[in-house]
Order: C-alpha cells, then structure tokens, then sequence
C-alpha cells in the first residue's frame, strides 16, 4: 500500500509495486487533486498488464492546499476547490469512467459500507482498477486537527510514522 502527498508517487509508485511484485496487490491511496495531476497512470497500467489499484478519496479540492493556505495566510484561493463555474456545485471526474476509458475498470462509491467488497473485486479482477470513493465534505478529515500537514516542513515532528509503511517481503 503507498499513499499520497500530493505530489503523485503513490499514483505512479504502485506501478513500481505492482511491476516488482506482480503475484501481490498493489494499491494506492490518494486525493482527487493527486491523481488529477497523474492520470496518465491508468495507461500506462494498461499498456503494460499491471494490476494496481488506486482509492480515490474523491473531495473535489486539493483539501491539503486548502487547509494550509488558510491557516497560514488567513484565506484560500479558488483553485484549491474543483467547482462548476456556471452552478458553484463541487465536480470532479468520474475516476471509474476514467479507468474503463483507460482500458481498465472502477467503481464509484458513497457508502462506506461497499468500500470493502469493492476492495476485494478490485484486487481479484487482475487489471487496472479504481476506487472512486465520494467524500462527504463536511466531515473533519484526519488531516483537519491542528492542519499540521499543511506545511511539509512540520511533517516529521508531527507524524513520525510518515514513510515507515513497510509491506513484509
């Protein structure tokens, strides 16, 4: 399993995962704003027969950003939030439609409740896959306490297991 910061190794890193280790899953946890920025991901898994599996944890924003932005300067800027420009409603890509485009497969999800057996097709179906998983905004995230994250430079001091995921050979 490998999880994002934002700047996409876990999007392109489980490719890796998966290449070296193609009888293991290979998954990734990420954000929507993440994997907008890696999309090219979903091909290349293709192209090459690589099975990994991306959860989205689908916000609509670069939540992170946001977060940081307004505890260190007092506001945020609109880019950070993915709206309609026409109806101010959030919107993001549909990331399941995105990997069937991409010659893969996926599933959306609101309820917490699917998101395990969708975990489990996922991994059983051999082929690129992605978890779209819809969040619901206005519940704290387990970054929103202190926003801690929000600034790389406390990261170590505040989450002294970042990097320490290990996965047993």
């Amino acid at each position: 399993i490998s999880a994002s910061n934002e700047l996409g190794e876990a999007e392109s890193g489980v490719l890796g995962a998966v290449a070296a280790r193609p009888d293991r899953p290979a998954i990734a946890l990420t954000g929507g704003g993440a994997f907008n920025m890696s999309t090219q991901v979903l091909a290349t898994a293709f192209e090459y027969g690589l099975p990994a599996v991306w959860v989205i944890l689908n916000n609509c924003e670069f939540g992170i950003e946001r977060k940081g932005a307004t505890k260190n300067f007092g506001r945020s800027h609109p880019w950070y939030s993915f709206t309609r420009h026409d109806t101010g409603e959030p919107w993001n890509p549909d990331y399941a439609m995105l990997a069937r485009a991409n010659g893969g497969d996926g599933v959306r999800i609101d309820d917490p409740a699917e998101l395990g057996p969708a975990l489990y097709a996922a991994i059983e179906s051999r082929k690129p896959f992605v978890i779209d998983v819809v969040q619901d905004t206005n519940v704290e995230t387990y970054f929103t306490p202190n926003i801690d994250r929000a600034s790389p430079n406390e990261w170590g001091a505040s989450y002294t297991h970042q990097c320490s995921l290990r996965i047993p050979s």
